[in-house]
């Protein structure tokens, strides 16, 4: 359940690095992948979240660490269970959708133990990609909500330097030279501009749900843009949709 290839009018739009073998392989991410049951990298090899304390090993296989020997991104993709539920198409499009079953039998509940259903669901319709994801809990506790989506974008009508992007109003949280969190901040406003030299590795919050940034060829011929949801992570007994 990784978007591996998203074509316009027979470009490609996703930069697709180490593709899909990678991805199984080594977790090396691409395309548009889900990073579950977290996004990003964890300060330790341990963490308290809901009441519980938990110990990853590092040893097991179920996730990979960084360049600084920290988990991250979640569970690798090779140890997910999907089980595909529907899959459809009319004259608006098309749709697939399928669930994981995160249950104590199965090894990567060790690396987030809370009984859950997850279901996601992609669907095509004209010029659009919506993903759409429903965590339910299928225990008597509580799941906290910490994943999210990694697009890789790559619009294929000018070099990079040239790319135009559009970003939301912000708060920049500044991070250590591991990656983590210094609580420092500030705010930044909307702005739109060629990327240039410009890279990111960057934390941001957003001030509002529904926030949109954009980027484009910068040459009018490509543009995506795509919505997310503000907020801390959260925890919830029903259905909880990002």
């Amino acid at each position: 359940m990784v978007c591996c290839s998203l074509r316009h009018r027979g470009d490609e739009l996703l930069g697709l690095r180490g593709g899909l073998d990678g991805y199984l392989a080594r977790g090396k991410t691409f395309g548009v992948p889900l990073l579950y049951p977290w996004a990003n990298r964890l300060g330790a090899w341990d963490y308290e979240v809901a009441g519980r304390r938990v110990v990853l090993d590092s040893d097991a296989g179920l996730v990979r660490a960084d360049e600084h020997g920290l988990p991250i991104h979640g569970a690798l993709v090779r140890g997910l269970d999907w089980e595909v539920t529907a899959t459809g198409s009319d004259d608006g499009g098309a749709w697939v959708q399928a669930e994981l079953d995160w249950a104590p039998a199965r090894p990567p509940f060790a690396l987030f133990p809370f009984a859950h259903r997850l279901a996601l669901r992609a669907a095509l319709a004209g010029d659009e990609l919506r993903i759409e994801t429903t965590v339910e809990s299928t225990g008597d506790d509580e799941v906290p909500v910490s994943f999210g989506f990694h697009p890789y974008l790559a619009p294929p009508g000018a070099p990079r330097p040239a790319w135009e992007v559009e970003l939301p109003a912000l708060v920049h949280l500044a991070l250590d030279d591991r990656g983590l969190p210094t609580g420092a901040r500030d705010e930044r406003p909307a702005e739109r501009f060629a990327l240039g030299d410009r890279t990111y590795d960057d934390l941001y919050a957003l001030r509002g749900d529904g926030a949109r940034f954009a980027v484009s060829d910068g040459c009018g011929a490509w543009r995506s843009s795509s919505r997310a949801g503000g907020g801390a992570p959260r925890s919830s007994r029903r259905r909880a949709r990002t």
